[in-house]
């Protein structure tokens, strides 16, 4: 589905969205833990989290919503927990 380009702060064209990419890596996670047989899935995760990285400002650490230096604290709780689920292993952490 296209984004609106009346909605705030949405253009057409190519941008990131560390908000929207969040979201995506939990999809991605959620489809290797239940089995889902789809080739490049691993690899898509895999660069997923790459891009994530590419926000991260290595000053602060802090990660952009749409790139480096921008960063909020917001963006970073999101990514720091969307790479704990990138690396989780499907079983529960307190068992």
């Amino acid at each position: 589905m296209p984004l609106d380009p009346d909605a705030p702060d949405y253009a057409q064209g190519a941008r990131r969205n560390t908000a929207v990419s969040v979201w995506q890596i939990q999809a991605l996670k959620a489809a290797l833990l239940a089995g889902a047989n789809v080739p490049g899935l691993k690899r898509a995760l895999a660069l997923a989290v790459k891009d994530l990285k590419s926000v991260q400002d290595p000053a602060t650490g802090r990660f952009g919503y749409s790139r480096r230096g921008e960063g909020s604290w917001a963006m970073t709780a999101a990514a720091v927990c969307k790479f704990a689920v990138a690396a989780a292993t499907g079983k529960p952490c307190w068992g």
